[in-house]
């Protein structure tokens, strides 16, 4: 019993802090429009390729690189 009290009153701190911290942030607008934004679009979607082997890498290269052997 003691234990649920406990974790009532651990659970409203923590939500009470929440929504007093959230009420003292400042919020504002800076990305709503600006000057030269571009047209809303439908956008662009990029597929980068590529490969992380390091096969064939000489000693001094790794070492360049920091990633030691």
């Amino acid at each position: 019993m003691l234990s649920a009290v406990v974790l009532a009153a651990l659970l409203a701190s923590v939500v009470t802090g929440y929504l007093v911290l959230d009420a003292r942030l400042t919020r504002a607008p800076v990305l709503a429009d600006y000057q030269g934004r571009p047209a809303p679009s439908a956008g662009q979607n990029w597929l980068i390729t590529g490969s992380d082997s390091r096969q064939g890498l000489s000693p001094e290269q790794l070492k360049s690189q920091s990633l030691g052997i």
